[in-house]
């Protein structure tokens, strides 16, 4: 709560961020082959109730995970899991090309995964004068 508050009072901008539940889906961010990976755990959640956007910076990943409805009635001693909408929102941590982004969904995990860009800003050209 702490660090969620003093995001908000000082604009941070953390690496990873939610909307509805702070915590879902979890993201794992890592970079290999040149790439930038992303991958969020969403176990039970069928690949039609998953959507993923690239805005700017940021990926968003959208979906829903339905209570699986079984015959008889349960009384709940203590019920953990969350079902519902979700959204997590995740900064894109260098610079990417969006134009080549995959997304694959497998076993519950959805990995999506962006080429690196190198910085052109610290390459040096030589200029013809003309």
């Amino acid at each position: 709560e702490v660090d969620r508050l003093f995001h908000l009072l000082f604009d941070t901008s953390p690496l990873v961020s939610s909307v509805e539940n702070e915590n879902y889906p979890l993201v794992d961010v890592f970079v290999k082959d040149n790439n930038v990976c992303f991958e969020f755990g969403v176990p039970d959640v069928g690949k039609a109730d998953l959507d993923v956007q690239i805005s700017k910076d940021l990926i968003i990943v959208k979906g829903v995970k339905k209570e699986k409805v079984k015959e008889g009635a349960k009384n709940y001693i203590c019920m953990e899991r969350v079902y519902g909408k979700f959204q997590r929102v995740v900064k894109i941590p260098s610079i990417v090309d969006t134009t080549s982004a995959k997304a694959k969904y497998k076993d519950g995990v959805l990995t999506v995964t962006l080429a690196q860009v190198q910085e052109r800003r610290n390459r040096s050209k030589k200029i013809a004068i003309e």
